[in-house]
């Protein structure tokens, strides 16, 4: 038995916002109640970092080609029109996609692939795309300089990171870096350097921290890695905004010098 989504409920997690809260749409298969991811809010940084890492990997090579097709510049029209057509192929929908799609349902929404095999195609790509999209529909992103996890305040440094050390800067610089990279799966890179920057209030950076920090954040919402990385490429941009400024100043004085 199927029955299609009847109803929302809402679910307290430990989260960077006091009021972010998991709200899952509830469905039925075979008369046990499950639920599926509606935005960035219903998936934990973990089951993203999980997902890139067990399940990204095994999709159908016919995917991974039409991903690289499409990245190619210029886009060979005639390759990416013949790939597609053999994913129109019922049989390799049949053996390749759907246990694909199985696979992603099942981590996100627990429902055993058993489960999942005796469901409608409809009613699986349904799942899938909502899976799919939960990670990539971040919501509104704003800034944000205090958060509330646990019960306790974090922060996010007040400008440029003007008074924070060396080492902390160099981690979180690799933001640019990893950034680029998130379309591949490296969200574990992001929550990376959110480790190094967020921190309790007046808390001294350390290793410990880092790694008490790592641990705890795993178990927030994916919209925190937006936020968080809203305000480094901010931070960045305003950075290299900075030092242009300071060249331009430094040029204009040996010019008047000379």
């Amino acid at each position: 038995m199927t029955c299609w989504p009847t109803q929302k409920t809402t679910q307290t997690i430990h989260c960077l916002n006091q009021e972010n809260e998991k709200r899952m749409t509830v469905f039925t298969l075979n008369n046990q109640k499950y639920t599926y991811p509606e935005d960035c809010q219903d998936v934990t940084i973990q089951q993203v970092i999980e997902f890139y890492r067990d399940v990204y990997p095994t999709r159908p090579a016919l995917m991974l080609e039409l991903s690289e097709a499409v990245s190619e510049e210029p886009i060979n029209e005639k390759r990416v029109a013949a790939i597609e057509k053999k994913m129109q192929s019922k049989v390799w929908i049949s053996a390749h996609l759907y246990p694909y799609m199985c696979r992603v349902v099942h981590h996100f929404c627990r429902v055993p692939v058993e489960t999942l095999q005796g469901t409608s195609p409809a009613h699986l790509e349904y799942l899938y795309h909502h899976c799919i999209g939960a990670m990539r529909n971040p919501g509104e992103v704003q800034y944000k300089q205090l958060y509330l996890i646990d019960g306790e305040v974090y922060k996010l440094p007040a400008k440029l990171m003007s008074q924070s050390t060396l080492q902390e800067f160099a981690e979180a610089a690799q933001y640019e870096e990893n950034a680029e990279q998130i379309k591949d799966g490296n969200f574990e890179g992001l929550l990376n350097v959110c480790s190094v920057i967020l921190r309790k209030e007046n808390e001294e950076y350390s290793e410990d921290v880092y790694n008490r920090n790592r641990e705890r954040f795993k178990n927030l919402p994916l919209q925190t890695l937006y936020e968080v990385g809203f305000f480094l490429k901010t931070l960045s941009l305003n950075y290299v905004l900075g030092l242009n400024l300071s060249l331009l100043k430094r040029a204009a004085q040996e010019l008047q010098a000379t």
